[in-house]
């Protein structure tokens, strides 16, 4: 459900920011620019904000899938926006202001990311899955 919720908000920020000239001279922050030069969140566990504590857990599969097409819809809209990007920005919360095609670099990041806590979690459970009597 993070994963539905931030994507579908990083999605929506690159639609509002190829449509607006807002903060176009505002930037990033220097954790951000590091991160873009690398194109990936550091390999490390990072704390999100305490409003992740607050994700719900999805009631079931049809719940997920709306979810992914909601995503789709926004995808949809992303074409014709970028087609005609104004070249404004909006604020990454910790991160100063991206742009429509750097909300959308970092929407490929953070699921990266996430795919890596995935890969480490996985690895650890195979390595103590005989220890955890699991």
């Amino acid at each position: 459900m993070h994963l539905l919720s931030e994507t579908g908000y990083f999605f929506e920020q690159a639609v509002h920011c190829a449509g607006s000239v807002e903060n176009k001279q505002e930037s990033w922050t220097p954790e951000a620019g590091y991160m873009f030069a690398r194109n990936e969140f550091p390999d490390a566990i990072i704390e999100g904000p305490p409003t992740n504590q607050l994700t719900p857990q999805p009631v079931d599969r049809q719940h997920i899938r709306i979810g992914l097409e909601k995503l789709l819809e926004t995808l949809d809209k992303l074409a014709p926006a970028l087609a005609n990007d104004r070249g404004g920005k909006s604020r990454h919360p910790g991160l100063g202001y991206f742009n429509a095609l750097q909300w959308l670099q970092f929407a490929d990041m953070h699921l990266r990311h996430h795919k890596r806590q995935q890969q480490r979690l996985n690895e650890w459970l195979k390595n103590n899955r005989s220890s955890a009597n699991v």
